[in-house]
């Protein structure tokens, strides 16, 4: 508890974000996602936050997950951020992004995507769906967005909004290499004794070296004042934090075209295309234990149909291709493709200058096509599941945004109708408020329903798979999940907008909520274990945060109290820390054109599972960072990361882990 002590002073405020050159460029930041109108920042009427390109320029970071580890509310302590591994348990308001409780979205599209992203499983949802060097800027929306983007919305909206093509011819890249160590080879045996495994080192303190690598290379120009292209190429590659060395790569391309067909007409497309590979040593072979490719295109037409009336058509289709394990594998053999498509049209409606009015319709289809072998003990087969399925969702959403007494006092009302093809219509509305009452204040609050669909594992398998020690059995008689979400803050803004200083309280109430469960049955001895709607749960607590911008010297600290608790057990939900928190100076010297940084990250302690067994806790940890960037001409830079610089094991005595991580290189434009 003493590094919370320590992080409290600094503490209090809402938007707590890295480092722009000045406060006032951040509030006159444009964003679009919590009201699918544009808005400035100082100006949007439902709670956001951005990560600008500045921030993302100055925070050293390898992906999306470490850009987020910093916001208020998200906690990401229980993966590690290296390419190949897992984010399965990165959560907002203590719901799991990889199970569908947070939306993430590329430029305002649903995406899926399991290993390549992060994402555990085939249903799974990552982080890291665009290599950070391709990102304009995130947007997140905390708490319920279910009134604007339906199921999966119930804690949070995260919008990775990728560059756009600039007047002049560009080009450029970046090239980054990082070693990071394994830290925790020890292993509780049954008798609580402690084991070392030094198998693969030559003494028990021994940490093994791995190494990621990332390329990025960027061309892109406006060439007439009506078009323009930028094309992104990038290669990542990572070691698994495990006992065994697990290579990961990806190659990844994306095109954005952007065309203004006349004065009033304009044509957006992106796409892309990805192939992911993940291997590991089974016995003395090597077995490709993932392989994706996936695929992804989206048109937008915008008809602004009068100064007062916008119409924007979009449409878009994704196609990820995967084979998952390998034959005698414990986890099974999974073969198969899952498709998403979707279109849709929005209606934005100047009433009157105070007065806007937003509309739409929408279709999704999600496809799921694909077939696992399960394998017993000796790799040999025992059971085979087919799952080929569409899930269709109709929806239709109204939204109208007023505002009175000369734009100081702001009311959101809107709901969304869902239908969805196997669990029937969901109506949910919200009502958000902005205020404010002086010069340098602004009040927030808001309160709205959601609801949350269950994953393809919950519900769809046909019969038991095995995954490890224990079978899981889908159950087709699952129930949505629905809740309610409530916050209410202030942001106060001092000394010219150079201190930034708030707060914010948080409700989710979450009913129907799907657990898992020991059903008493066994396959060939082998536990089975189901899903079931069981649980009542309550996510509440206070999320503070504040931001100093001196001169060039930035100062960035956040501090978040969380209370969970699933009523039906009366217990702690697992992976939610009450406490945790965080501080980042970051200092310029222009004269030599270098910028030093640091930051200090905290996780309290948190249970591993639901029934708050007290062996099975992750204690409280701090890990600390420092970084410097250094130009070296007008056009280029190296730079230099330390993670985790203090070697922490995270909480995890006995989990492998990533120590700490060194990271060098260069980025240069033409």
């Amino acid at each position: 508890m003493k590094t919370v002590t320590y992080l409290i002073p600094f503490a209090i405020a809402i938007a707590v974000y890295a480092n722009d050159s000045t406060e006032v460029s951040r509030l006159d930041q444009i964003v679009v996602t919590g009201t699918k109108t544009e808005h400035r920042l100082r100006d949007v009427p439902v709670e956001t936050v951005v990560i600008t390109k500045d921030d993302i320029a100055k925070s050293g970071a390898q992906n999306v997950a470490q850009l987020l580890k910093t916001v208020p509310g998200m906690n990401g302590s229980m993966h590690d951020d290296v390419f190949g591994t897992y984010t399965w348990n990165a959560r907002v308001r203590g719901f799991s992004v990889n199970d569908g409780y947070a939306l993430v979205l590329v430029d305002g599209q649903r995406v899926v995507g399991a290993g390549q992203s992060g994402g555990m499983g085939e249903y799974g949802i990552g982080y890291n769906q665009v290599p950070v060097n391709q990102i304009e800027r995130i947007e997140v929306v905390k708490g319920s967005g279910s009134a604007l983007y339906g199921s999966d919305a119930a804690a949070g909206v995260i919008n990775i909004i990728t560059k756009k093509s600039k007047k002049e011819f560009s080009a450029g890249g970046s090239v980054r290499y990082s070693w990071y160590t394994v830290n925790n080879i020890e292993t509780v045996q049954k008798d609580g004794s402690i084991k070392i495994d030094t198998a693969e080192f030559k003494a028990p303190n021994d940490s093994l070296f791995r190494n990621s690598s990332q390329i990025n290379l960027y061309i892109g120009q406006k060439p007439t004042e009506r078009f323009g292209y930028r094309l992104d190429y990038a290669f990542e590659s990572g070691e698994d934090a495990n006992k065994k060395v697990i290579p990961s790569s990806r190659h990844a391309l994306n095109a954005k075209i952007d065309a203004d067909l006349n004065d009033n007409l304009k044509f957006n497309l992106t796409g892309g295309i990805s192939t992911y590979t993940k291997e590991e040593v089974k016995n003395t072979a090597t077995a490709t234990n993932r392989k994706e490719k996936s695929y992804s295109a989206s048109p937008t037409f915008t008809w602004l149909a009068s100064d007062k009336q916008t119409f924007k058509f979009t449409g878009y289709g994704y196609r990820w291709d995967f084979v998952h394990g390998f034959k005698g594998s414990s986890n099974g053999l999974k073969i198969g493709n899952i498709d998403q498509y979707q279109g849709g049209v929005q209606h934005t409606f100047q009433i009157a200058e105070n007065n806007t009015l937003s509309s739409g319709i929408e279709f999704n289809r999600q496809g799921v096509a694909f077939e696992i072998d399960n394998y017993d003990s000796k790799g040999l087969p025992t059971t085979h599941i087919h799952t080929y399925r569409d899930v269709d969702v109709f929806s239709v959403f109204v939204q109208d945004e007023w505002s009175i007494l000369d734009n100081k006092l702001s009311f959101v009302p809107g709901a969304r109708f869902d239908n969805h093809s196997e669990f029937g219509s969901q109506i949910n509305p919200k009502l958000a408020i902005m205020g404010k009452p002086v010069k340098g204040t602004t009040l927030r609050g808001s309160v709205g329903r959601s609801f949350k669909s269950p994953t393809i594992r919950e519900l769809y398998y046909d019969v038991p798979y095995l995954h490890g020690t224990f079978y899981v059995q889908s159950n087709d008689q699952l129930k949505a999940e629905t809740g309610m979400g409530y916050s209410a803050g202030a942001e106060q803004y001092l000394w010219k907008e150079k201190i930034s200083l708030g707060a914010t309280w948080f409700m989710n109430d979450m009913d129907d909520k799907v657990i898992k469960s020991i059903t008493g049955d066994s396959i060939g001895g082998i536990p089975v274990q189901t899903y079931v709607n069981a649980q009542e749960t309550r996510v509440q607590g206070v999320e503070t945060s504040a931001r100093l911008t001196v001169g060039e010297f930035d100062l960035t600290a956040g501090y978040t109290f969380t209370n969970s608790e699933n009523k039906d057990l009366e217990k702690e939900l697992p992976f939610q820390p009450k406490h945790s928190g965080s501080v980042a100076p970051s200092f310029t010297i222009k004269a030599i054109g270098m910028t030093l940084g640091a930051t200090a990250l905290f996780t309290g302690e948190q249970f591993t599972d639901e029934t708050n067994d007290p062996k099975k806790v992750i204690e409280g940890f701090t890990t600390v960072g420092v970084k410097l960037n250094q130009k070296i001409t007008e056009k280029g830079a190296v730079f230099f990361d330390v993670d985790n610089l203090n070697d922490s094991d995270k909480g995890q005595k006995s989990a492998w882990r990533t120590g700490r991580t060194l990271s060098a290189g260069f980025r240069f434009d033409i």
